[in-house]
């Protein structure tokens, strides 16, 4: 009996070891998570090929540039954000990107563009927002071909442009440091002359001095 009774003993003395130790476990585990969100640091949750992985707000677990744009999105507005940017300083820049989704709908888009210059002695830095807006057809008579556009910039400057009809135009062009345009110019990379206006009323291509590193954040 006597054996009996302390084997009894040792396993209740184990299983109260372990339990305390998960619970230890736990604990650690639950304050290590609480102590990132209360930092705003999200936590890793694994990495591949130079790629970081994140959970988003949603807990769904997204590229570290997807959660990036969603950060950008705080105010519940859709948004992309992508660089116009050549690491030397004698090549212009240029991204083409479709803003159908966000800039044809019927309450337009906010375009934010944060510039850097790479070799001014004060290390300028300049931000403009253009507000842009796109013919509707349910709301157009459709008299004209193509579909007529109009940028407001912040600060003053208005331009009006026509896309998908083959007219080369420029949208915006802040200071020329950077351009939003409906055609590829001459100074893109691999480009010779200038190429034709998009035939996607949608598309344009932003283009960087080569002095200049640009940021763009386009808002719906």
């Amino acid at each position: 009996m006597a054996i009996k009774l302390e084997i009894n003993m040792t396993n209740k003395w184990l299983y109260s070891l372990i339990a305390v130790g998960i619970l230890l476990a736990l604990g650690v585990g639950v304050y290590a998570y609480q102590s990132n969100m209360r930092a705003g640091n999200p936590p890793v949750m694994g990495h591949s090929a130079g790629e970081i992985n994140v959970e988003n707000s949603a807990g769904e677990i997204v590229s570290l540039q997807d959660a990036l744009d969603d950060l950008a999105s705080s105010s519940g507005r859709q948004s992309i954000t992508f660089e116009v940017y050549n690491s030397d300083t004698s090549t212009y820049e240029c991204v083409d990107k479709n803003l159908q989704d966000l800039c044809g709908d019927e309450d337009g888009c906010d375009i934010r563009i944060l510039m850097q210059h790479e070799n001014d002695g004060n290390d300028q830095v300049r931000i403009i927002d253009e507000h842009i807006f796109m013919e509707q057809s349910s709301m157009s008579n459709n008299r004209g071909s193509g579909t007529y556009g109009w940028t407001r910039q912040s600060g003053g400057g208005d331009y009006s442009w026509i896309t998908g009809a083959g007219n080369r135009y420029t949208i915006f062009s802040p200071w020329d440091w950077v351009w939003m345009l409906n055609y590829r110019h001459d100074y893109c990379p691999g480009q010779s002359g200038h190429g034709s206006a998009w035939d996607d009323h949608y598309k344009f291509t932003f283009m960087s001095h080569p002095h200049v590193r640009t940021k763009v954040i386009v808002y719906d």
